[in-house]
């Protein structure tokens, strides 16, 4: 009866293993059939985004063009009232801004002494 027993036990412990590889198996498919949803749901989400960063790019390239537009249109009234100046006030405003960019004349030594 002992040896019976035995067997029977044997044949439980095979049984057993059996059903935990297939168990083991059968989990490995589910998650690979799940890895691969997620794959296809990540690459739906990224199409979005991608279309939705072209959405984006295109409305912020009609704000700039009509930004651009609209201070293109500014600056050219500014050199308009500019191209009206009489020369003599452009010399003067031009003679202000070279005194202080130039140097004058007797800071300027060749030897570098002060």
């Amino acid at each position: 009866m002992t040896e019976r027993l035995l067997e029977q036990i044997v044949q439980l412990e095979n049984g057993l293993q059996h059903q935990l590889e297939q168990e083991t198996e059968r989990a490995a498919q589910w998650c690979d059939r799940e890895l691969e949803a997620l794959d296809r749901q990540l690459e739906e989400i990224r199409g979005e985004v991608r279309q939705q960063d072209k959405e984006v790019v295109e409305r912020e390239k009609v704000r700039i063009r009509e930004e651009a537009k609209l201070l293109e249109a500014k600056e050219g009234e500014h050199c308009r009232r500019l191209s009206s100046l009489p020369d003599a006030d452009l010399r003067r405003v031009l003679r202000s801004h070279l005194t202080a960019i130039l140097p004058e004349p007797d800071h300027d030594h060749p030897d570098g002494k002060s």
